[in-house]
């Protein structure tokens, strides 16, 4: 392995495991609604996470407890155990309703 391929490879292990930075979604303690909305999750400016739909375009707000971070040019969605709910540029089925702030998410499966 040369010098080169080495320290490359350092710099994408240490890139891989630095840690990511916060972002602010929209959470509330709403109860969960039988409703869902199936569309595709994108990174939004104002919200955090928005999701585009045949419905429209919603700002999506997640359970009390729910933690937003970058992963790359991503953002990820964590539930209060810090497990990754969500993940922004995929299709997913949201479990909720449409609330006043935007379609209130208890649930999301990958589609």
């Amino acid at each position: 392995m040369t010098r080169a391929t080495l320290l490359l490879s350092i710099a994408a292990l240490l890139a891989a495991c630095a840690p990511s930075s916060p972002v602010s979604i929209l959470t509330h303690d709403y109860p969960c609604y039988t409703d869902f909305l199936d569309g595709h999750l994108v990174v939004d400016a104002d919200s955090g996470v928005a999701v585009e739909s045949d419905r429209g375009r919603f700002p999506v707000v997640w359970p009390k407890g729910a933690m937003g971070r970058m992963s790359g040019s991503q953002v990820e969605v964590l539930d209060s155990r810090g497990s990754v709910m969500a993940r922004t540029d995929t299709d997913v089925r949201l479990g909720g309703a449409k609330v006043q702030e935007g379609w209130y998410a208890c649930a999301a499966w990958p589609q």
